[in-house]
């Protein structure tokens, strides 16, 4: 890595950098937790991953593309359960316009459809209501028709399946996250009027009516790989209340409470971040021992090796892979967030668990900020993008196909 000149930290690095005023790294996206990276910590990554050929296999163009939609396939038609989940993934008509592996190019014209906007209405009408985002402990409220048939679903795969065996998911969408985030195509027109980092969009898994019948609460497990600021100035460690999302938050506690607040509260907490940009004291906040007993924190990169060495379980103990086998069972509820801003990284674990249903079978739930080239539009992301919206949703589905409830993350 090429070193750069000190230089002033943006306005917008203020909330996480309030005391420093130059940053000798490269600025991400709103700089997040990197702004003011020290050098010895950047040192740190560069000689743990490193650059150059490392998973050249993970970001070649071939493996990028591996699961593009061809056009005209309609692979939804044809889908059934296999071996590692009862549930079949069925997007909504609005999601398959966009699985046609021809989107590059046209996101603006496709998101901009009165029919795709319409759409987008009915999904983010659910998705963001009070008794759909903060449930409370309570099961998910049901969609309207008009809802129901913007929304994805997963089936249960049986004869003897009725509506009730339905599980509603927001469709993937060309934007990547909130369809009306202000970015992108709305920094062209300026009429979408959401924050990028609006989380309402989300529909996540809610267990509150199933447990409400009778079902044990399964152990849940959350790994979160870019915990950024722990449970730093959040009072008890978790927020008492998460309104319409708030992407700027540490993830880690965000999504405790979110799941917390669908009969989900995670039993064990794995997080990683090596720029955390606090003191550990800072990091671990006011968090009391409760929280604190079932949170493993790894200050270290989660490495995965070459594509083939991950593929194969190549021994590895800086491996979130290995780490999730080692520690997760089919029956469990295990939920991902993977959002370290290494493209080299986070494109070999999402192709393993697209290569491995084993392992897809363990993941429930995953969040994953896809960066990949926005038809040349400005998404925030610089330089630092891999394939197009085109491999973004090809990926993206086959993770759905797998059962695993994938979103994009912000």
């Amino acid at each position: 890595m090429h070193s750069h000149s000190p230089r002033q930290c943006p306005s917008s690095c203020a909330s996480f950098c309030p005391t420093v005023q130059t940053c000798d790294v490269p600025c991400g996206m709103f700089c997040r937790q990197t702004c003011c990276t020290p050098a010895a910590v950047r040192r740190a990554v560069d000689h743990a991953v490193d650059r150059g050929p490392f998973l050249r296999g993970a970001l070649a163009d071939a493996e990028l593309r591996r699961w593009v939609i061809k056009p005209d396939t309609k692979p939804w038609k044809h889908a059934a359960a296999n071996s590692t989940t009862p549930w079949t993934y069925h997007p909504s008509k609005a999601e398959q316009v966009w699985l046609t592996g021809q989107a590059k190019g046209q996101i603006c014209n496709i998101s901009g459809h009165p029919l795709m906007r319409a759409a987008v209405d009915a999904w983010v009408a659910y998705s963001g209501s009070p008794e759909v985002w903060t449930p409370g402990g309570r099961p998910p409220a049901r969609p309207s028709p008009e809802q129901a048939a913007a929304l994805s679903h997963f089936a249960l795969a049986s004869k003897h399946a009725t509506p009730h065996h339905q599980r509603a998911i927001e469709p993937l969408h060309g934007i990547a996250r909130h369809p009306n985030a202000r970015v992108g195509c709305a920094s062209i027109s300026g009429e979408r009027t959401r924050s990028i980092f609006a989380l309402t969009y989300l529909v996540l898994h809610n267990d509150c009516g199933h447990q409400g019948q009778g079902a044990a609460k399964p152990t849940v497990r959350l790994f979160d790989m870019g915990a950024s600021k722990g449970f730093f100035n959040i009072s008890g460690g978790i927020p008492a209340a998460v309104h319409d999302g708030g992407g700027l938050d540490p993830s880690t506690p965000l999504l405790y409470r979110l799941y917390q607040d669908r009969c989900l509260e995670p039993d064990a907490i794995y997080s990683w971040e090596l720029r955390k940009g606090v003191t550990s004291a800072e990091w671990w906040g006011s968090a009391p021992a409760s929280l604190r007993s079932k949170t493993r924190f790894f200050e270290v990169p989660v490495v995965e090796g070459e594509l083939d060495e991950a593929l194969a379980g190549k021994p590895n103990p800086s491996s979130f892979l290995q780490m999730l086998a080692f520690t997760s069972r089919p029956e469990d509820f295990v939920v991902v967030k993977l959002d370290i801003d290494t493209p080299v990284i986070e494109q070999t674990i999402i192709a393993v668990l697209s290569q491995r249903p084993d392992l897809a079978a363990l993941v429930d739930e995953l969040f994953f900020e896809y960066h990949f080239d926005f038809d040349g539009l400005d998404f925030g992301w610089g330089l630092n993008v891999q394939g197009d919206v085109d491999t973004a949703l090809g990926t993206m589905f086959r993770l759905r196909s797998l059962g695993i409830r994938a979103h994009f993350w912000i």
